[in-house]
């Protein structure tokens, strides 16, 4: 393999692994003081309990994600030196203000744990919850900043080959910003809650039939069916800000090769010669769903140069993406509607839903993935935006080939340690001792 596509790959895989823990590092914090808040209202230890467990694992994915994010910034400084320069000289100051919100996180984390029977009253625990999903989701909002200027380079400008008038806000503050930032904290809560939901359907198809168990799944799909419905809203306003800033993207991942108006939403096909083919269409949709006007112009990829064509596969990825986002919004809609049934228990927790429930939950963080190789797989051939490509981002050194199978093992490690951490701890810990909860 060349140094590049050694580069690629190894990228590509860390920040698989690591977009995991990020969007789990985002959803937890909320779930776990919502279900505490919710335990000191209604005055019920399940609750209460349940985000006490939950906040332990936090600590153990927080340690992971925290690892694997540091590698993360190591394989930008040593494959993408050319890359790390411009960003150091534009848009740094994300980078910054994301070390301020690990610090707060980490502070109050520590302070949550470890504090439980040590405050006057109740309220007064759940009020160091605040901060650590201030800090976590602040966290996500910056780093996702620089992401959205990578696809909306703005702030600066290059004159004889040289970075001026630099404006570090403009930077942060880039066009897509507000689409992207809103649609990852939002896919960050509905894949945790879903994944939250599916062990839960896990534990009650074991035969774990108290109300403890009950009370997560239940509320988990509640919180799936808000979540979906907003990553709809906040999915269009990001395929929107696509239409206007990455006009090559949205033709790549709906396949429109020639530029005209009244384009249909395609799903599915085959390419061929410049077309797809045997796609089933729906005629006006994208028009309307990218400029809010069905008889709109939509810009083909042959109004490209070839060269800046994105890989076809991304609208592979972007229609199963979207299809399973359309999945768990008519899922759990049918799951919360079928709670205010009498028949709730028979049908709720019989074998066949629940199995389907875990099915559906379980897929969310592979529908993250996949939104993510849409997104960033679809700004290719540029790293940043019409202003630097991949292949000039990377480094000249030959030791990209050891970078790729050190980091390769380091991140297996760092999966193996996860693993062995959370079932030691909660095989030690059962929540019911002797029918008592503990």
């Amino acid at each position: 393999m060349t140094n590049l596509l050694y580069a690629r790959t190894l990228m590509g895989m860390s920040l698989g692994f690591h977009i995991i823990f990020a969007y789990l590092g985002i959803g937890l914090p909320f779930l776990i003081s919502l279900f505490e808040l919710i335990g000191i209202i209604k005055k019920d230890n399940n609750y209460s309990i349940f985000a006490k467990r939950l906040s332990y694992a936090l600590v153990i994915l927080f340690a992971i994600g925290a690892a694997s994010g540091t590698l993360v910034a190591f394989e930008l400084s040593l494959l993408w030196p050319p890359f790390m320069s411009l960003i150091s000289k534009v848009d740094i100051l994300p980078f910054a203000l994301e070390g301020i919100a690990f610090v707060i996180e980490a502070i109050f984390l520590g302070i949550y744990i470890y504090n439980w029977d040590k405050f006057k009253t109740k309220i007064g625990h759940w009020i160091t919850s605040i901060p650590i999903i201030i800090g976590s989701t602040a966290s996500g909002v910056l780093i996702t900043t620089v992401n959205a200027f990578m696809n909306t380079p703005a702030g600066f400008k290059i004159v004889n080959g040289k970075i001026t008038d630099i404006q570090p806000i403009k930077a942060l503050m880039n066009p897509i910003s507000f689409a992207e930032v809103s649609h990852v904290i939002i896919t960050a809560y509905l894949a945790t809650f879903f994944t939250i939901a599916a062990i839960y359907a896990f534990y009650i198809l074991k035969g774990k039939k108290e109300k403890y168990y009950k009370n997560v799944l239940n509320v988990s799909m509640f919180l799936v069916l808000i979540t979906s419905v907003l990553t709809a809203f906040t999915g269009d306003l990001q395929g929107k800000a696509e239409a206007l800033y990455n006009p090559e993207k949205l033709a790549a991942t709906e396949a429109v090769f020639h530029t005209h108006s009244s384009v249909a939403e395609r799903v599915g096909g085959i390419f061929s010669n410049n077309h797809l083919i045997y796609a089933l269409k729906v005629p006006d949709l994208l028009s309307f769903l990218a400029y809010g006007n069905p008889n709109a112009k939509v810009v083909g990829l042959l109004s490209f140069p070839k060269s800046s064509w994105p890989p076809f596969f991304v609208h592979y990825t972007f229609d199963a993406m979207v299809l399973l986002g359309s999945l768990y919004v008519l899922y759990s809609l049918i799951y919360v509607i079928i709670q205010f049934t009498k028949k709730k228990s028979y049908i709720l927790y019989n074998k066949l839903n629940l199995y389907i429930l875990i099915a559906i939950g379980m897929s969310s963080f592979i529908t993250v993935e996949l939104g993510w190789i849409s997104a960033e797989v679809g700004r290719y051939p540029w790293i940043i935006y019409h202003v630097m490509r991949i292949k000039d981002a990377i480094t000249s050194s030959a030791y990209v080939p050891f970078v790729f199978y050190l980091f390769l093992l380091t991140f297996i490690f760092l999966f193996i340690m996860m693993i062995f951490l959370l079932i030691s701890f909660f095989k030690k810990r059962p929540i019911y001792r002797d029918g008592i909860i503990t």
